[in-house]
Parts: C-alpha cells; sequence; structure tokens
C-alpha cells in the first residue's frame, strides 16, 4: 500500500519515501492502485494495467490489483498471488536500482523481491511488520500442519535470501532467528507516527460536529474491521453501556465490516456509528473527537505484531485501552508509557470496566492522554526510525 492509502502500511511507506528523497536519494515505488478498504478504485485508474504518477518527489509505478474491501481469504490469496506477479513486472519497469526495499505482509512479496534482486542485481530488504503464518495460526484462520510447513518453508527462504531483515519489533527479530537466520543481518526498527502530522486537537471539532458526538462520552476504534480485532466484545460493552451516555464509533474497513454493521442492526445498538476509512489528511481531528481510543487485538495477535495504531494514538493525546498479551513488546511498551490502561484479550469484562473507569476519571484519562503525547516526542521515533532505515539501505547500496 502507498499514498493515497490511508492505513495499514500505506502512511509509513509513503513518509519513509518522501524523507529519503528529502534527503538527497531517488525513490521508485511498485505499488497496486489505491485500494484498501474500497469496493473498487478511484474512477482516475480504472480500465488501466499499470500507469507511472510523481508524488512529492517520488516515482511511482502502479500496477493492476484486486480491490474489494470484504472478501474471504480465498479471495484474498489469488489477489495476493497475481500481484506477487504483477509487481515483479512493474519492478523491470523500474529501471536500475541499488537496493530494494519490501515489507510483509503477505510473505508472497519476498519472493517478488528476491525475484527481482535476481534479475536487477541488487540486494533486498525485507520488512516483518506482521509475522506469518504465525499471525494466522494464532487467530486460527491457518490450521493444516501442511500449509503450516509450507508457509514457514517460504518464510524462511524469504528470510535467507533477504541482504537485511528488518523486524518492528525485538520479539519479531527473535522470531526470525529462531528460523536459523544470521543473527547479524537482523535489525529491528519500530513503525513511527509524525508528531507534526497528527496533533492533539480540541475534543469537539468538526469531524465530532458531523457525526453528531459532542456531549456524549465517545469510545473509537479506528483501523482494520478484521478478524485481528475483537470488535465483537466493542459492541458487547455498547450493548450494555445503552442507558450511560456512551457513544462508540468504529470507523474503517475488513472483512468483518458487513457483519458489524448487521450486528449494529440486529441489536438496535443506536449508542454505535460506523463509518468508512477517512482520509489521511483529517486523522488528527478524526483520533482527536473521541475519550478514549481501543486497541482490541485477539489473544495472540500482539506476539506477532504490533499495531501502528498505538503511536498515532499517542500522538493524538488521547488515552488507550489495550488489549494486548502478556510479556508482548506491545504490552510493556504501553505499560512503560502510562500511555492507556492494558487489559487481557478477549476479556468483554475487562474491558467494559476499563471504559467505565475512564469515564468516572476523566483527570486520569487525560493524564494518560498527555503522558503518551509527551512519552511520543520525547522517544523521537519517527527521526531515528527514519535515519536507522536510510542507514540500512546506504549500507547495501554500497556493498557493505
Amino acid at each position: 500500500m502507498y499514498w493515497p492509502d490511508s492505513t495499514g502500511n500505506g502512511p509509513l511507506l509513503t513518509d519513509l519515501s518522501r524523507w529519503l528523497v528529502s534527503r538527497g536519494h531517488e525513490v521508485t515505488v511498485v505499488c497496486g492502485f489505491p485500494h484498501y478498504g474500497r469496493d473498487e478504485v478511484p474512477e482516475e485508474y480504472r480500465g488501466k494495467w499499470w500507469m507511472a504518477e510523481q508524488e512529492e518527489g517520488v516515482r511511482i509505478l502502479r500496477v493492476h490489483n484486486y480491490a474489494s474491501r470484504n472478501v474471504g481469504r480465498l479471495h484474498k490469496a489469488l489477489g495476493y498471488r497475481r500481484f506477487t506477479l504483477t509487481v515483479v513486472w512493474g519492478g523491470l519497469r523500474a529501471g536500475k536500482v541499488d537496493v530494494i526495499l519490501v515489507p510483509s505482509p503477505p510473505l508472497s512479496l519476498g519472493v517478488s523481491a528476491w525475484v527481482l534482486s535476481k534479475l536487477k542485481r541488487a540486494p533486498f530488504v525485507y520488512n516483518v511488520q506482521d509475522l506469518f503464518p504465525e499471525a494466522y495460526v494464532e487467530l486460527g484462520a491457518l490450521k493444516s500442519p501442511l500449509a503450516i510447513r509450507f508457509f514457514k518453508s517460504l518464510a524462511r527462504f524469504v528470510y535467507a535470501k533477504a541482504s537485511r531483515v528488518v523486524c518492528v519489533m525485538k520479539s519479531l527479530s527473535e522470531a526470525v532467528a529462531a528460523y536459523g537466520i544470521d543473527e547479524h543481518k537482523i535489525l529491528t526498527i519500530p513503525n513511527w507516527a509524525d508528531a507534526a502530522e497528527i496533533a492533539p486537537c480540541e475534543r469537539e471539532n468538526d469531524f465530532a460536529s458531523e457525526h453528531g458526538l459532542n456531549g456524549e462520552f465517545v469510545v473509537q476504534y479506528a483501523g482494520n474491521l478484521g478478524m485481528s480485532q475483537r470488535l465483537d466484545l466493542v459492541l458487547e460493552c455498547a450493548r450494555q453501556m445503552a442507558d450511560e451516555n456512551v457513544h462508540f464509533v468504529l470507523i474503517g474497513s475488513g472483512a468483518q465490516k458487513d457483519e458489524l454493521a448487521a450486528a449494529i442492526e440486529e441489536g438496535e445498538l443506536e449508542n454505535v456509528t460506523l463509518l468508512d476509512t477517512q482520509p489521511r489528511e483529517r486523522l488528527a481531528e478524526v483520533l482527536g473527537s473521541c475519550d478514549v481510543a481501543m486497541v482490541p487485538l485477539a489473544a495472540g495477535m500482539s506476539r506477532t505484531s504490533f499495531p501502528s495504531k498505538i503511536y498515532t494514538i499517542m500522538a493524538s493525546g488521547r488515552p488507550m485501552i489495550a488489549a494486548l498479551d502478556a510479556g508482548s513488546d506491545a504490552r510493556s511498551f504501553v505499560e512503560e508509557c502510562e500511555c492507556g490502561m492494558v487489559i487481557d484479550p478477549d476479556d468483554g469484562g475487562q474491558m467494559l470496566a476499563a471504559i467505565r473507569t475512564l469515564k468516572r476519571d476523566t483527570e486520569r484519562a487525560a493524564r494518560m492522554g498527555e503522558q503518551g503525547r509527551t512519552e511520543l516526542e520525547k522517544r523521537a521515533l519517527r527521526e531515528s526510525s527514519l535515519a536507522a532505515y536510510e542507514e540500512v539501505l546506504e549500507q547495501l547500496a554500497r556493498g557493505v
């Protein structure tokens, strides 16, 4: 994903590419047409198999991809397979390159990067955002022992062929090393949020007014409406708090969106609003329109990923309620920063109690939000992470 896709890896890769250009590097991005959270690509991209454009000094080569926001795993898998091939085709049109950077998921893009690295005689960096197939195993979405062995073999192949493997948290780096990969080529570089782009704003802002969110305590989830999130528990909290002047707002797209919409209608949950993914330029006021933000990960998921929304919530100056596995990097980070309440995954009772606690103790909630913003600024994750990526890419380009 890449600009103008506003969620997932899109904003991070867009920020990194623009920053590298500002540092004097030439950057070409090979990606699909804008598609995340859409039933079809925007009109200006339709009917095309590829196109080239420039944005903020970045050369963008877009290739055809399957766009549908609510599809099953089979359709998504077939889309990934086709995209794996079209990315190679697009990469061949990029001309000479010194180094290739590819994100995961999907795992298949690592194969695309390996093919291109061979054809262009350039090293490639594999960026692990989520651990696959481990994440799907945790979710129960991948159960076949044969399939698990196949994907683990594919992951081992990609890790071994990459010149560097960059993971977004320490536990992912350890998991990659457990595949027998040389630890010297594994690096940990955290994700980040742009504290200048996402600044704290008034609670009663334009977005809140547009959606009638003033005068109530607002609990918000913004992100992927998929299997990795226990949004059913959020709806159950909404049902139990129907008479407590609390409004729940779910923002995003994903495989569970239609199911959530049906559950809201069937349960007559008038205190729940379901909205599409919002434009990136409105992110600050979207996040600022709530009193508390949710990170409701399913059990096991924070062992294989670090939700980037933790950083964006911190940037917005809002407190969070985060369902994170004990011992996970994400849980330790939130607890260390004291920027929200941490609960156990899949525990609706703890979730309900945490919402009621922050609604009752608004001073505590405000302190958590302020602490999150302070910690994000103090740690300067964006600056250090961008510089770390630049160093890795420059070293490989010089043959180091």
